[in-house]
């Protein structure tokens, strides 16, 4: 996972995510729930509309087609998460606050448990859970150079900690009767712990 293309992808996110319309929202929770029942490319607009309870036209005025329509959603999801997130970028790597984060974290997540049970196990969506990804290897790049820090092999273990980040929160909303939040985020802050970005010390 190159640098380059996380910066080229953050750079283009706002700090903050738009305010949407009522009909966007609508629209939103129709493709959502059109989603669970089906493969996006058979999702139309016509039927998208229908379940919104809007006019094709309105559709139109915003959205060029569906794949647009989701896209937005998924950047407004890794904007939300952070924005929420930007308070931690300068608490001290060797904290007992860094836990925070990770509650903070999860805490975000489940306010939109739908979308993400959604977009990580019912219909596994490739696109978003790399732009997440990013997302999250940006957080701990800039915190790691806010605290003028240094992570051995950086790409490849930020690599394997979004990756494991992401695959934690899917297995949780997936079978939250066989792992509890407080496990994960146990098993998480002792990832990193192991690469040195905690102090497990300091909790």
């Amino acid at each position: 996972m190159a640098s380059q293309k996380i910066d080229d992808y953050i750079q283009s996110l706002p700090d903050i995510p738009a305010k949407r319309s009522r009909a966007q929202h609508q629209m939103r929770e129709a493709l959502l729930e059109l989603y669970r029942k089906k493969p996006m490319a058979e999702i139309t607009v016509q039927e998208l509309c229908k379940k919104a309870g809007v006019a094709r036209s309105t559709f139109y005025r915003r959205y060029n087609n569906i794949t647009e329509l989701l896209e937005e959603m998924e950047d407004d999801l890794v904007t939300i998460l952070r924005a929420n997130s930007v308070q931690f970028t300068r608490i001290e790597i060797f904290s007992g606050q860094s836990l925070d984060f990770l509650y903070k974290f999860l805490d975000d997540i489940l306010k939109d448990r739908d979308v993400f049970l959604v977009f990580l196990v019912e219909h596994p969506n490739s696109r978003f859970i790399q732009k997440w990804r990013y997302a999250i290897e940006d957080f701990f790049r800039r915190r790691i150079r806010h605290f003028g820090k240094s992570l051995d092999h950086e790409e490849f273990n930020l690599s394997l900690l979004s990756s494991m980040l992401v695959e934690s929160v899917a297995f949780y909303l997936e079978h939250p009767d066989k792992v509890d939040q407080d496990y994960i985020l146990d098993y998480s802050f002792r990832y990193l712990e192991f690469l040195g970005l905690v102090d497990g010390n300091a909790t």
